[in-house]
């Protein structure tokens, strides 16, 4: 049976051959916040993540993406999916 590594413990491999400030760089290049994941708050790096990738979506398309604090996305991620722009 394989060991269960949470994900702080998987940046701290990683840490171990890059500097950890180099992996956050990396991190924050792919949209990836990494104090949630340091933090093994995995809910809230799913949020923040989920978020992330529909700000982008939003801004293409010029209008709001629909269900951020729907139920079944409070109750899936644990929270709403805050957005991070505001759309005129």
């Amino acid at each position: 049976m394989r060991d269960v590594v949470h994900h702080a413990g998987y940046l701290a491999t990683i840490d171990d051959k890059l500097e950890a400030q180099r992996v956050d760089v990396i991190l924050r290049t792919h949209l990836i916040d990494p104090d949630p994941i340091r933090a093994d708050d995995f809910q809230r790096f799913l949020r923040q993540r989920a978020a992330a990738l529909l700000d982008p979506i939003e801004r293409a398309m010029g209008k709001p993406v629909q269900g951020r604090d729907a139920e079944d996305t409070v109750e899936g991620f644990g929270g709403p999916l805050a957005s991070s722009l505001t759309l005129e």
